[in-house]
């Protein structure tokens, strides 16, 4: 089931207008944040049943999303087909 869950959190991130940039492609983001998106928002948008942190840990461990020192970003080639 978890697998679900991570593939509507990077399906919200890749076509949102919150989480893109106006070029179409994902933003990074913090994993929390006061105002303005961040991945905490966006993985309780798609379920509240599992921690953010939870479905982050799956996204890393799966390849399909990377920490790195601008904030989460999905892969390069899981986000080229961002629709936003």
């Amino acid at each position: 089931f978890t697998m679900n869950y991570t593939t509507s959190v990077v399906s919200r991130w890749v076509t949102s207008p919150q989480t893109c940039d106006r070029s179409g492609r994902p933003r990074p983001l913090p994993y929390q944040a006061d105002r303005g998106p961040s991945f905490m928002k966006l993985a309780r948008e798609v379920t509240a049943d599992l921690a953010p942190r939870v479905l982050l840990d799956e996204l890393v461990r799966s390849g399909a999303a990377e920490l790195r020192d601008e904030g989460i970003t999905p892969r390069d080639d899981v986000s080229a087909e961002c629709a936003c």
